[in-house]
């Protein structure tokens, strides 16, 4: 995720983007939260790197039925991890390099609102995944909307929360699943073939797949989903624009 960041900058400074402060995670399997515990590191350490100097605010859901870890706990661990062991001899408690950096803070959240200031409000909405809670998100700005599905299986509610939007990034997990549903890694996912309905439904100007899987080649995946859906489709790449 830093990495990525970083790698970013050249286009972040062209759109005059002059801060990093804001994480919104979708739910806690393990391939979308390992990437907090280098941001934070790096953000804590190194500001500068990473954009600004504000404190970082993760936004994410909540502990669940008593027994499953929040975002809170999540990032807690990862701090608790990244500790500063000890200090070598030689090595002075002083330096830039030892002294933690912004705050790191957490914000457990609910359907509805989640966040707004003077350019956009965020929206979470529940989707259909492997995790007790999992979120899709509406970002609405001055001038578009924008859904992220998260990770999901086919939803009534993200499609309700487009309804005609300008970009719909959508995961998708092989070709199509047979007549019994997903199975193994693709439970809670959404095929290609029913992410066409899906689309149909939604009516997205366009729909940017991400975070796809399965084995699936972008040219038979768009194929499949074009029997259903006439509009753009695109497969994203990490730094692509939209």
């Amino acid at each position: 995720m830093e990495r990525r960041i970083a790698e970013a900058r050249p286009k972040l400074t062209a759109l005059k983007v002059q801060r990093f402060e804001t994480v919104f995670i979708t739910h806690l399997h393990r391939d979308h939260t390992a990437g907090l515990a280098a941001l934070i590191y790096y953000h804590n350490i190194n500001s500068n790197f990473l954009l600004g100097g504000e404190d970082l605010t993760v936004y994410g859901p909540g502990a669940t039925n008593g027994a499953y870890f929040g975002i809170a706990d999540v990032v807690s661990h990862f701090r608790a991890a990244l500790a500063n062991p000890g200090l070598a001899p030689g090595i002075k408690p002083g330096d830039p390099y030892l002294v933690d950096g912004p705050a790191v803070h957490t914000v457990e959240i609910k359907p509805g609102i989640v966040y707004r200031d003077s350019a956009l409000t965020v929206t979470a909405f529940e989707v259909i995944h492997k995790t007790p809670i999992s979120f899709g998100f509406r970002i609405q700005t001055a001038d578009r909307v924008i859904v992220i599905s998260g990770d999901t299986r086919p939803s009534d509610a993200l499609v309700q929360a487009c309804n005609g939007c300008d970009l719909l990034f959508h995961e998708v997990f092989g070709e199509r699943f047979g007549p019994d549903g997903p199975t193994g890694p693709g439970q809670g996912h959404t095929s290609a073939e029913e992410l066409g309905d899906v689309a149909r439904r939604a009516r997205p100007k366009h729909l940017v797949i991400y975070h796809y899987g399965g084995g699936l080649r972008h040219d038979v995946g768009t194929e499949i989903i074009r029997k259903a859906f006439n509009g753009e489709v695109t497969f994203a790449r990490d730094l692509d624009m939209y």
